[in-house]
């Protein structure tokens, strides 16, 4: 038999499945700002500036996360290009402890670029293989490599030679690739996910703002298929409370979701509310009330004492 489950009951079985939650911070992390180009070319020396925001740094440490074919050399911030290929500037704030990168292309010609071809999305499991091809130089062979991972562990594996990708749990990575003759390189965001129907991805954080506020934070990124509705619910005592109206009754928060960065959705005085844990859900649901986002939550605990 069939079984139907409310949307409440839907939210209820993905939190029992959920084994932690981030905790955010209460008071602002410091935030190194890292700036300088990110494409220099062959024979050219090039100083990188970082200040802090949110702290204080008595000095800098520098250093390169990657290579690839001897690129370049870092030194007190100044990168000096050797040969085509990629890097990763990475600066670590010796006081606040806070830390940037950045990516850098090491190119022979400052002129053409790489594009890659292939889904932003793959299913956990399966594997798809991405090609490249290189615009206003001559192409040649190309490494592939993985530039950045939206978790610890690991989400994919993507071979060096073939730009095969193969997800393994669900999150999401910027892939790269090199070519090998020229030094230009590319890059492309793809979301590992559980299933095809999940098209974009969510992502809710919250923490006190400025005011003595509670903010809950929200970005929507990816295909938003039509039909789609927005939920976010608040976990407290026990019992979710659905946004807009703050009700124990199941409503989209928006039913016309768009791609969003950084939206603030909620901010409430924290002297309106009792101290105590909120736990914040966002996840985009279809007109058959079947996932079709990932689940994101953030845990904050805030409020009038």
């Amino acid at each position: 038999m069939k079984r139907k489950y409310s949307m409440k009951k839907c939210f209820l079985m993905i939190l029992a499945n959920l084994f932690w939650v981030s905790a955010v911070c209460a008071a602002e992390q410091p935030l190194l700002i890292l700036e300088g180009p990110d494409v220099v070319q062959v024979g050219t020396a090039t100083t990188y500036s970082v200040s802090t925001q949110g702290g204080t740094d008595s000095s800098y440490e520098w250093w390169l996360g990657y290579t690839s074919n001897n690129a370049a050399t870092m030194e007190n911030g100044v990168l000096t290009a050797n040969n085509p290929g990629v890097v990763g500037i990475r600066v670590y704030g010796k006081d606040t402890g806070a830390r940037a990168e950045l990516h850098v292309n090491v190119v022979s010609d400052t002129n053409g670029s790489v594009v890659i071809t292939g889904p932003d999305k793959v299913v956990i499991g399966t594997t798809e293989t991405f090609s490249a091809s290189t615009t206003g130089a001559s192409g040649g062979n190309y490494a592939w490599f993985i530039s950045y991972s939206s978790s610890s562990s690991q989400i994919a594996t993507l071979k060096v030679d073939t730009g095969a990708l193969t997800g393994i749990s669900e999150g999401t990575v910027v892939i790269g690739v090199v070519d090998l003759a020229s030094g230009l390189s590319g890059s492309m965001t793809v979301d590992i996910v559980t299933t095809e129907k999940q098209a974009a991805k969510v992502n809710i954080t919250a923490g006190l703002g400025e005011g003595f506020t509670l903010q809950a934070t929200l970005s929507i990124r990816g295909e938003i298929p039509e039909g789609a509705s927005l939920y976010i619910a608040i976990k407290y005592d026990g019992a979710f409370h659905f946004l807009p109206s703050g009700t124990t009754t199941m409503t989209p928060f928006r039913t016309d979701p768009q791609e969003t960065d950084l939206e603030t959705v909620y901010s409430v005085p924290i002297s309106g509310i009792p101290f105590k844990e909120y736990i914040f859900y966002a996840a985009l649901l279809n007109s058959e009330r079947q996932f079709v986002s990932n689940l994101s939550s953030s845990v904050v605990s805030a409020g009038s004492k």
